[in-house]
């Protein structure tokens, strides 16, 4: 369920009242807004979420500019990877690409849910993505960490819970070739093509037993990524970190995606955070801990606080 669904469905189950205002024409879509209202007041919600109240236009704005979150991060000493603003003309300057260490991730400087992301390992295919993009664009060039990637889901600086994130990938069984993989392998045509397209020369390959091959870069659910170990458990350490995040970027509700070198989410000193999303989809929490939690320990209190 996305969140708009989510949302319906809380209100719904615990009888409050709601108008679904559509984006075209009368059909329903998770881009539609909810209204809700009491007292007097009115809460408008788009994408099932918060975009005005009480994530506010400030801090929304931070969260979407992946180099002003690292900015307001730093001030409160939290550890990001190491990073370089260029705008695109300025990507492939010899200047530039002459200090670079391959791999690198590459991002747009404001986007979501691991559009237009990319781990570049070239300089062929840095200059691949330069010529295809906009010209206008601003990409942030981002230093490559290896670890395990977590999602912590916060409201108010108060850690909901926390799950391991994935990218799309396959596992070779030692039989199968990647063409069959791909071909048996439940993900949208999108995808498929793409990979087709980036492992084109691997595709009559049997892929060992075990072996790894990434479909997408990116981690989200949207995108095609998967997630495991979901859990409530968290440690003193872990919400003194959350509570800095909180006061350097105070957004009510958000989802935090960090990396941990050691593989220990509770490993403070081994976190870089990779960046924070002003929206984050509640279906990992609704589905696994149920409508109450979700209602509980995130909707009522911000309806108790907005409508008083």
């Amino acid at each position: 369920m996305n969140n708009f669904e989510i949302l319906k469905s809380l209100c719904d189950e615990y009888k409050i009242p709601y108008d679904v205002i559509s984006m075209q024409s009368d059909n329903e879509s998770e881009s539609s807004f909810v209204k809700i209202s009491r007292n007097g007041k009115n809460l408008y919600s788009r994408y099932g979420f918060l975009s005005v109240f009480p994530n506010t236009a400030f801090t929304h704005e931070i969260a979407k500019s992946k180099w002003l979150t690292k900015k307001f991060l730093a001030l409160e000493g939290i550890s990001t990877p190491a990073s370089l603003l260029v705008t695109n003309d300025s990507l492939v300057d010899p200047k530039i690409t002459s200090n670079l260490k391959y791999p690198f991730v590459l991002k747009p400087y404001r986007g979501a849910r691991g559009l237009d992301v990319s781990i570049i390992n070239s300089l062929e295919q840095l200059t691949a993505v330069h010529s295809a993009a906009d010209k206008q664009a601003k990409w942030l060039i981002e230093e490559y960490i290896e670890g395990q990637e977590f999602r912590v889901l916060l409201y108010k600086g108060t850690v909901l819970c926390w799950y391991k994130r994935e990218s799309a990938h396959i596992l070779g069984d030692g039989t199968q070739t990647l063409a069959t993989h791909l071909d048996n392998t439940d993900i949208n045509s999108q995808v498929r093509a793409a990979t087709r397209e980036k492992y084109k020369d691997r595709l009559d390959v049997v892929l060992p037993l075990g072996a790894k091959i990434n479909m997408l870069q990116a981690t989200n659910l949207t995108r095609g990524g998967s997630y495991s170990e979901v859990n409530q458990t968290t440690t003193p350490q872990l919400e003194t970190w959350a509570q800095s995040i909180y006061k350097a970027v105070p957004l009510c509700v958000c989802g935090i995606d960090v990396i941990s070198t050691s593989g220990d989410l509770n490993d403070i000193e081994s976190l870089k955070l990779i960046e924070i999303n002003a929206d984050p989809s509640l279906s990992v929490p609704f589905e696994h801990f149920g409508s109450g939690f979700v209602f509980k320990r995130v909707w009522e209190p911000i309806l108790e606080e907005y409508f008083g």
